[in-house]
C-alpha cells in the first residue's frame, strides 16, 4: 500500500496544486463552490504535507471553529503514541479505542422552507494517515453527505466517520477533516474514545 500511495502522490501532486490555487482564488471573493470541486481541492497530497492544526498524545479531542484553512479549508490533527499514551482508563477488557470525526454544527429544521436542499448541501470528508519513516502515508478516506429523513430530519455523519483501518497502539497518525454547508465552513470534532464491543 505504501508503494502505491507514493506513486499515486506523484501522479496527483500537480493536479492537486492546480486545484488548490484555483480554489484559493475562488474562496477570496466568496464565489459559491461546486461540492465536487471543493472535495477535490481538499486533497490527500496537501493534507499529508501541511503542518497540523494541533497535536496530541495517546488520543485526540479537538473541536474546530468555523475558521480553519489547513490543506484548503481543512483541519489537521496529529496524534503520537496512539492508545499507549491515552490517559482515559479502559472501562473493560471488551472495550476498544476508536477515533471519530463528527458534525458539531447546526442542522436545517422543518421550519426551513428549503430544508431538504439545505440538508443535502451539508458534507464532511476526512483522511487518515500513518507516519512511516517520518512521512505521513495516506491510509483511508471517508465522507458523509447530508440526507433528509421525513421522520428524523437532517442526518449528516450518521453513522459518524470512524476509520476501518486499524490504528495500532504506539503508532503516530494524522487525521485531516473538513465540514461544510456548500462552500461555508462548519464546526467538526475529532475525538478518541473507548467503544464497547459485544
Amino acid at each position: 500500500m505504501i508503494r502505491f500511495n507514493r506513486i499515486a502522490g506523484v501522479l496527483v501532486a500537480s493536479m492537486a496544486a492546480t486545484a488548490l490555487a484555483g480554489c484559493a482564488a475562488q474562496g477570496a471573493d466568496e464565489t459559491p463552490e461546486d461540492v465536487a470541486q471543493a472535495e477535490q481541492a481538499f486533497g490527500i497530497v496537501s493534507c499529508g504535507l501541511d503542518a497540523p492544526s494541533d497535536t496530541f498524545v495517546g488520543g485526540i479531542d479537538y473541536l474546530s471553529d468555523r475558521d480553519y484553512n489547513q490543506c484548503y479549508k481543512g483541519v489537521i490533527v496529529d496524534v503520537s503514541n496512539y492508545e499507549t499514551g491515552f490517559t482515559v482508563p479502559k472501562p473493560s477488557p471488551s472495550h476498544r479505542l476508536e477515533t471519530l470525526v463528527t458534525w458539531e454544527d447546526t442542522y436545517p429544521g422543518w421550519s426551513d422552507p428549503n430544508h431538504e436542499a439545505t440538508c443535502e448541501s451539508l458534507w464532511m470528508q476526512s483522511y487518515l494517515y500513518e507516519e512511516v519513516n517520518g512521512v505521513m502515508e495516506w491510509q483511508e478516506t471517508q465522507e458523509r453527505h447530508g440526507v433528509w429523513d421525513d421522520t428524523w430530519g437532517c442526518l449528516i455523519g450518521v453513522p459518524p466517520i470512524s476509520f476501518d483501518t486499524p490504528m495500532q497502539a504506539g503508532h503516530t497518525y494524522r487525521i485531516a477533516a473538513t465540514a461544510r454547508q456548500g462552500s461555508q465552513l462548519r464546526m467538526l470534532r475529532v475525538r478518541t474514545q473507548w467503544i464497547g464491543t459485544p
